[in-house]
């Protein structure tokens, strides 16, 4: 599923918006949904993931010579300084990262291997998405209160962070749980002045048009850093 599902909306905005000739890193690409979809046949490709099950599955699926798959941790790239001019991490890769430290690290990583006239997105669900009529708040308040009370009568449930939750990792039948971070806005401000001082802006959408919905509630943040 996550190999082959279709692009959102904006994801295919992301696209159009390179140019022809860019050279796109795109961290926590998984089996390559959005990497193997990049329709440019000008451009360096390379696909990045920790998971090297992943990588060899996006690596058969590769439209074009012009992509690559590596496996490498996104924190620790094994790539030069100033390599790519259009530098991204997707979907629920961000929110992944088990750790502060880790997700700083991310963005410090993002910002080196990026060119100087080049572009870093982040793409992040939000902690405060309430879902259609708040469905999302109440399958979250219900989802702590019952690992609450398991607790308390003894059950090893999961000790559970602010904005942390365990989700259905994959489509497939009998699939593992998985862990993700959801960052409200005003965190991942917090965590982009850590790593790119304030050269930076937050939007709910990676084009720049007028959003629907306050990033601070909407379904997904995009971090993007200004160029210097």
């Amino acid at each position: 599923y996550y190999g082959s599902a279709e692009l959102r909306p904006s994801e295919r905005s992301l696209i159009e918006m390179t140019r022809r000739s860019s050279s796109i890193l795109d961290l926590g690409c998984g089996a390559g949904r959005i990497t193997n979809q990049i329709r440019k046949p000008d451009a360096r490709i390379v696909g990045l993931d920790i998971n090297h099950n992943c990588t060899m599955a996006g690596a058969a699926n590769a439209q074009n010579d012009s992509i690559n798959f590596v496996t490498a941790d996104m924190t620790k790239l094994p790539i030069r300084s100033s390599s790519f001019t259009d530098v991204w991490c997707l979907g629920f890769s961000f929110n992944s990262l088990p750790t502060l430290r880790d997700r700083v690290s991310l963005l410090r990583e993002m910002k080196r291997v990026c060119a100087p006239d080049g572009r870093v997105f982040v793409q992040s669900f939000n902690a405060l998405y309430g879902g259609k009529f708040g469905a999302m708040w109440i399958a979250n308040a219900l989802d702590f209160a019952s690992r609450r009370l398991r607790r308390l009568a003894g059950s090893p449930a999961p000790r559970l962070y602010g904005g942390d939750h365990i989700y259905l990792a994959s489509k497939a039948e009998e699939a593992a749980p998985g862990y993700a971070h959801f960052p409200t806005q005003y965190e991942l401000e917090r965590l982009a002045r850590s790593a790119w001082g304030n050269n930076f802006t937050i939007s709910s959408r990676p084009d720049g048009k007028p959003i629907r919905i306050n990033p601070s509630i909407d379904y997904s943040i995009w971090l993007r850093l200004n160029a210097e």
